[in-house]
């Protein structure tokens, strides 16, 4: 017999007990009242004994009852027991049940009352009660032992055991099932995605009976031994999480929040961002761990290089930086991949701060393809960043990336890190104090409210939907000193780098935001660096540019003899002459710095203009057309603008005496020029000097011929004749060596006829 008929059994006896106890009661009920009317009407001492002996009849007929009620149940139970075989063989009814047993004989053994006492009643149901309890607790206690969780050791012991069997599968199949795999995976994927983009809170739950959708692309892209499955699955999942993600950065609730009443549609809400949020966080391991696998922690960074002699740091740099990723690491390019589209499309979602800690690091790659990407994702982010908030973190990390690695000392930093700063779009001026106040007062006020816990001030400012422009300014400030002082670090203690170019440029760039204070310490950088010029060409001419802005911009206050900048650049105009191959890209910054040394104020001392002007000639005479126009153009512009000191140039009736103007004209008759910075104001300017304009009307080049005669002229320079137009239009290396104008065909002649002799 069963456990469950057994108990049934017991509840009916029970009840029948219960039901005979009820009807003895009220028989004794009766008979006392009986008795105690008797009493009332003043009976007899002889009626009081009679009364006693019918109480002791009624006592033994109680008992008699109840003993036959007792043996009627017990023979009843025996006829219910079903036959059972015993351990000899035989086949006889089961025992008696004990607990059964000491329930019926329970009654007999106790002094039973036949009438409830005060409380009984209660505490009879109570103990019922907590019977079907005990006996529910062991059924559910059954039933959790049978679905007891394994441990974490388990499962991971489990995990281990299936990859090395799906691996041993992968690598019991030929060519042909390995294609025949890969296929069934793909339908599988786009089944998944599919599922996903259709019904994402469905798609990413955890509740979801079989496991859910995401679950089997994360599996497929982290644990799939074919390199190909895994590929397509991570980027499956960059195209799926860039659909689904939110444009909001999702906030982890608090305890209290937590802990409070919530309604069905907002729980089921946050259910959902929390299961995103964790899937994507496992999509992120995924993508470090194949980066990590494939190109090392750090990205194999690019280090170890050291400039070649005889050529600049910066050619060196680039010669050793223009390996490509090989194909067997595929997969770390298509997670690098991954991780700059999903910090792109969705800058303002949680994780970026990790994003920009990885991929920062691949900026400094010795892959150019793995910097190119990293290069692009970062320039994006930067020129699209109304906030500021992103900006002053990619400040901040290459900030702390090029000081660890000692400012960028013994070439162990990329140019590329440098130069991707030039992409920031910086509003904040930091000459303008009344501005800065403000950011601050209402910084101030915003971490006020912050701290007294005004979550719908809070609320209500992140709900905007512009931008604050107090805020971005702030923050454009921030990264703005940040900038600076790591460019002024590097040229401080590391000034022999192959970063030079890259800082100098950036300087350039920013430098008309900066205040007096940072100005007069750059400038002072600067000066001494050209005051010992051991520097390459380009970097030494990006070096008077940045001191000329200065000196123009932020730093117009700033008491400074530039009589050493303008000889520097008259030196170093010299070596470009005479340098032996690559001058021609040196030839902007050089426009660049005569516009704005001369060409953007009245100089005091003119005669430096004419003698730059004849300095210039001579190097557009060794330059290619594109240059030599540039140059031309020029020359051009800073005769016009300073006439009166330039006339002489043009003198052909002068006498030329020998030794004349011997330093504009490059030749050097003492050892002054080679030892230290001569001054363009001292040469004789009283012969004429442009004889390499001269020259150049007998030039190859149609155009060059042209501009040459221009200028002989002193014909006024067109909007359409500026440098910047030259180079840009006549550059013979920029669509695969076009010649423009065309070089024209040679006529062809026809041949002639042979005549014949005359015999």
């Amino acid at each position: 017999m069963g456990r469950g008929a057994r108990k049934g059994e017991k509840g009916k006896k029970r009840q029948e007990a219960r039901h005979d106890d009820e009807e003895l009661a009220e028989t004794a009920f009766e008979v006392l009242d009986d008795l105690n009317e008797s009493d009332l009407d003043g009976d007899s001492e002889e009626e009081a004994k009679e009364n006693e002996l019918a109480e002791m009849r009624l006592r033994r007929a109680k008992e008699a009852d109840r003993e036959q009620r007792e043996a009627e149940r017990q023979a009843q139970s025996e006829e219910a027991k079903l036959p059972v075989k015993m351990p000899d063989g035989a086949v006889a009814k089961a025992p008696d049940d004990k607990e059964e047993q000491a329930w019926l004989e329970a009654p007999a053994a106790s002094s039973l009352s036949l009438v409830w006492q005060p409380g009984e009643r209660a505490e009879a149901g109570k103990a019922e009660k907590k019977s079907d309890r005990a006996g529910k607790e062991e059924t559910d206690e059954g039933a959790k032992d049978k679905k007891k969780k394994p441990n974490r050791e388990e499962r991971l012991r489990e995990k281990q055991s299936e990859r090395a069997k799906v691996l041993a599968e992968f690598e019991a199949l030929n060519a042909a099932g390995v294609l025949v795999r890969r296929e069934e995976k793909k339908l599988e994927i786009a089944e998944a995605a599919q599922n996903l983009l259709s019904t994402p809170e469905a798609g990413v739950s955890s509740k979801t009976a079989g496991g859910s959708p995401m679950k089997a692309l994360l599996r497929l892209a982290g644990e799939d031994p074919d390199k190909h499955v895994r590929k397509l699955s991570l980027l499956s999942l960059m195209a799926v999480f860039r659909d689904i993600l939110p444009g909001y950065r999702i906030r982890e609730a608090s305890a209290a929040e937590t802990n409070a009443k919530q309604k069905k549609e907002v729980r089921k809400l946050r259910e959902y961002e929390r299961d995103l949020l964790q899937s994507y966080q496992g999509f992120l391991k995924i993508i470090h761990s194949e980066i990590t696998a494939g190109i090392g922690p750090s990205g194999e960074l690019f280090a170890d290089v050291r400039s070649v002699k005889g050529k600049g740091a910066l050619d060196g740099v680039e010669k050793r930086g223009a390996r490509k990723l090989p194909k067997s690491k595929s997969m770390a390019l298509a997670a690098v991949r991954a991780q700059c589209t999903m910090l792109v499309s969705k800058p303002h979602f949680n994780f970026r701060e990790n994003l920009l800690a990885n991929i920062i690091p691949q900026l400094n790659s010795r892959y150019s393809d793995v910097r190119a990407q990293a290069t692009a994702c970062v320039a994006t982010l930067l020129g699209d960043d109304p906030s500021g908030d992103a900006t002053l973190e990619i400040v901040t990390f290459i900030s702390k990336f090029v000081r660890l690695r000692n400012n960028g000392e013994r070439d162990g930093v990329h140019p590329d890190v440098i130069d991707v700063l030039q992409h920031c779009v910086l509003t904040g001026d930091m000459k303008d104090d009344v501005r800065i106040e403000k950011a601050k007062k209402k910084k101030k006020k915003r971490k006020l409210t912050r701290r007294q816990g005004d979550e719908v001030a809070l609320s209500l400012a992140q709900a905007e939907a512009e931008s604050d422009v107090s805020h971005r300014f702030a923050k454009n400030v921030e990264a703005l000193r940040e900038l600076f002082t790591m460019y002024l670090r590097c040229l401080k203690y590391a000034p022999t780098t192959s970063l030079l170019t890259s800082i100098l440029r950036g300087v350039s760039s920013y430098v008309h935001l900066i205040n007096l204070d940072i100005a007069q310490s750059l400038v002072a950088v600067l000066i001494n660096m050209i005051k010992v010029d051991a520097v390459e060409l380009g970097t030494g001419l990006q070096a008077v540019h940045t001191i000329a802005l200065t000196l123009r911009g932020p730093g117009a206050a700033i008491q400074v003899d530039e009589s050493e900048v303008v000889a520097y650049f008259y030196r170093q105009l010299l070596k470009l002459a005479t340098a032996e191959s690559d001058r021609a890209r040196h030839v902007q910054i050089i426009i660049k710095c005569v516009d704005v040394l001369f060409l953007g104020r009245k100089l005091y001392q003119q005669s430096r203009a004419a003698a730059v002007a004849t300095r210039l000639s001579i190097v557009a005479s060794v330059m290619p057309p594109h240059a030599c126009l540039a140059l031309i153009a020029t020359v051009r512009m800073l005769t016009m603008r300073y006439a009166s000191a330039c006339r002489t140039l043009f003198d052909r009736d002068a006498e030329q005496v020998e030794g004349a103007n011997a330093l504009a004209l490059g030749v050097i008759p003492s050892p002054l020029d080679a030892t230290s910075n001569v001054d363009p104001g001292l040469t004789r300017l009283d012969t004429p000097a442009l004889w390499p304009l001269a020259q150049l009307r007998f030039h190859f080049h149609p155009q060059v011929r042209a501009m040459a005669h221009k200028a002989l002229q002193r014909q006024p320079v067109l909007p359409n004749e500026r440098a910047m137009v030259h180079i840009e239009a006549y550059n013979p290396y920029r669509n695969g060596f076009r010649f423009n104008p065309p070089i024209p065909k040679a006529p062809v002649q026809a041949p002639r006829k042979k005549q014949k002799r005359s015999s």
